[in-house]
């Protein structure tokens, strides 16, 4: 069995203000450890349109870090509402690396329905 131990009672990641696209939240990631790195890819909310509850839009955004708890993140969203599948944004990645290359799911969201992308 392994046992686990929390780090701390903070997060690792805030949502970031200054960047509309992740300013209300983050969550939900991924995490792989490869060439002795931590590469993280997490779901962000933006801000809805009147500031309040409302439509809000998934985006999925990159960090990585040498040691696992101090991340430096793009200041661009990795993947954003591109298909009609996925109007409201993609959420909750997956990734995993095969040989030499890494893929990586999640579930795109159109507003009405779930979908496996």
């Amino acid at each position: 069995m392994i046992k686990l131990k929390r780090l701390s009672d903070q997060p690792i990641l805030l949502p970031r203000k200054e960047y509309l696209w992740e300013a209300t939240a983050v969550f939900n990631c991924a995490a792989i450890y490869d060439n002795g790195l931590v590469h993280m890819i997490y779901r962000a909310t933006d801000i809805a349109p009147n500031g309040k509850e409302g439509p809000y839009i998934n985006r999925l955004g990159y960090a990585v870090s040498k040691d696992g708890i101090h991340f430096n993140r793009l200041e661009q969203p990795i993947l954003s509402n591109n298909t009609e599948q996925e109007a409201r944004g993609p959420e909750d990645p997956r990734i995993v690396k095969m040989e030499d290359t890494f893929y990586m799911m999640y579930t795109g969201y159109s507003g009405k329905d779930f979908r496996i992308c």
